[in-house]
């Protein structure tokens, strides 16, 4: 099976390197017994001239898009791109070389804002498709048509893949191999190559982002009053009088610029707080309850886990900062001694 790597402008290096070094030692085991295919991997770009990842850092190519020389692929990968996706979304011969290859019967798969190619060439119209959960608002504003699903972490159309997050592409590559060799592989490899392969959402990754260009001068030192005093308890009268507006005029302008209810945006508020906290801190449960607002930790137990996908203590055991134990050996000077 022939699986082909898009290097474009200002693409992940490791997207491109990082998947290749997966499929080159998947590969390096040969078919199994039951004749599934093994891997060979080529790294290709539009014109077969090399092209700067992101950070300056040069990617030669095996070859060309369509050169004739190399296999047309069976799967082609397109890269997560760390800069201004206009140009990456606009470039006709690039789309059109996405969509013939698609028609010839190539498998697509996207990393990150590679889904932005898919959708741009039409192939997720109408249907599901995911991506990094920081860009999804984009998404969903230039390709209205495709049914976005930015938590999840794969999703599978059958003739294309979607990958969500930067290093997602380490999830589509055990994917891959799941599908075209065997599960049992997927798991070795996995094993091998020391990655979790149970990452089924971005959930527990998302971040809120919150809405502040809008221009509305009225609900904007809202939103700033809210980020220092969200553990208060708070109505939305007193919101709406902060705003020098009536509460079902104050309601409307907060939805129409914030995208959702005042009481769903300060629960996103209380909640990121609830992550940092977990995150950096050693407080329980119980003492994080207060200091976010709330006052029943049972309550936020459940509401964080159906926020985050985890309960707290999952959360923090996964994304806590853990220092590493230093060990003081006393047989060892720090410094020795200069002579």
């Amino acid at each position: 099976m022939h699986i082909a790597l898009l290097a474009v402008e200002k693409c992940l290096y490791s997207c491109i390197t990082g998947m290749r070094d997966m499929f080159v030692v998947a590969g390096a085991r040969g078919s199994d017994d039951h004749g599934a295919p093994s891997f060979a991997v080529t790294v290709r770009t539009m014109d077969g001239k090399p092209v700067q990842a992101f950070g300056g850092f040069p990617l030669t190519p095996d070859g060309s898009l369509n050169d004739k020389n190399l296999p047309i692929p069976d799967v082609l990968i397109l890269p997560a791109v760390l800069d201004d996706l206009n140009a990456f979304c606009t470039d006709a011969a690039l789309l059109n070389a996405i969509r013939h290859l698609h028609q010839s019967g190539t498998l697509m798969a996207s990393v990150c804002a590679g889904s932005f190619l898919l959708a741009a060439a039409g192939i997720l119209d109408r249907r599901e498709a995911t991506t990094h959960w920081n860009l999804a608002e984009d998404f969903r504003n230039r390709f209205p048509k495709v049914m976005l699903r930015a938590e999840r972490m794969l999703v599978d159309g059958g003739d294309y893949i979607c990958a969500g997050g930067v290093t997602a592409y380490l999830d589509l590559a055990l994917y891959l191999v799941s599908r075209f060799r065997s599960t049992e592989e997927a798991a070795s490899l996995a094993r091998l190559m020391l990655i979790d392969p149970h990452r089924e959402t971005q959930t527990p990754y998302c971040m809120a982002g919150f809405r502040k260009n809008h221009g509305d001068r009225a609900i904007l030192p809202v939103q700033e009053w809210l980020e220092e005093h969200y553990a208060e308890p708070l109505t939305v009268a007193a919101l709406a009088s902060r705003a020098s507006l009536g509460e079902r005029t104050f309601l409307r302008r907060f939805r129409a610029a914030t995208g959702e209810t005042p009481v769903g945006y300060l629960q996103r508020l209380r909640m990121d707080a609830a992550r940092r906290l977990l995150e950096s801190t050693t407080m329980n449960v119980e003492e994080i309850t207060v200091a976010v607002g709330y006052a029943d930790s049972a309550s936020f137990r459940k509401l964080f886990r159906s926020v985050t996908g985890m309960p707290p203590a999952a959360y923090r055991e996964r994304f806590a900062i853990k220092a590493l134990p230093v060990r003081h050996d006393k047989t060892v000077p720090a410094h020795s001694p200069s002579r």
